[in-house]
């Protein structure tokens, strides 16, 4: 079977026992995409599957990201981000985004594989293939959600597949554009609890000088 396939029948038969359930009772599942989705599937197949949360919330539906906020309670949201929206992963090699970002790459990195870090010391190491960033856009997105947050004087912790700081994990897992939002999310401190992600296998800990978590969950493999 092609990928869509496979992961369309997965999803049918996860969710197969509880058609029968009230929608309140139905298990929630909230999707954020990592490198991996990207080894299976094109950005433009992931559109329009269920693996796209922010089309199933009906939120931002004029982008192609998978970014979103969500409801907790009425004093906690996450808010899910897409940090693969400017990567090379996931577009046709002839996409702008793909050619900027390949562009951005052998900048920073001489390897020919670019998926290697040889060479490459301290922070420069994120500069490596299996990484990626959020857009400007979504930047602006992400921004405007925390000041709704902080005028409703609602909590948030933030969710991504790419760590954000330095001391919750390897230098080579780093999204490329960290810098900028921590830069962004420490302006928030009352409001960003903590940041949730994964992508770095072993796993991290560390709460910044904002007391803001970072927590970097281990893989499961």
């Amino acid at each position: 079977l092609p990928a869509v396939e496979k992961c369309l029948k997965v999803l049918n038969e996860m969710f197969s026992e509880t058609d029968e359930l009230d929608e309140n009772q139905k298990p929630k599942l909230l999707n954020i995409w990592g490198n991996h989705e990207f080894y299976n599937f094109k950005r433009k197949e992931l559109i329009d599957m269920p693996l796209n949360t922010a089309r199933l919330l009906k939120q931002n539906l004029d982008t192609t990201g998978n970014y979103y906020i969500y409801d907790v309670t009425d004093k906690l949201k996450l808010i899910c981000l897409d940090f693969y929206e400017f990567s090379a992963l996931g577009f046709d090699e002839i996409d702008e985004i793909y050619v900027k970002a390949i562009n951005l790459l052998k900048h920073h990195n001489k390897n020919d594989d670019l998926n290697s870090a040889v060479g490459l010391r301290g922070h420069a190491k994120r500069f490596s293939k299996f990484n990626g960033s959020i857009s400007d856009l979504q930047m602006s997105w992400l921004k405007s959600k925390l000041d709704e947050c902080k005028e409703s004087n609602i909590s948030t912790i933030i969710c991504g597949h790419i760590p954000l700081h330095p001391q919750a994990s390897d230098n080579r897992c780093l999204a490329w554009n960290y810098k900028e939002m921590l830069d962004l999310i420490w302006k928030y401190e009352k409001q960003v609890i903590a940041y949730f992600c994964g992508h770095d296998h072993q796993g991290g800990y560390f709460r910044d000088k904002y007391n803001i978590h970072h927590i970097t969950f281990p893989g499961i493999i």
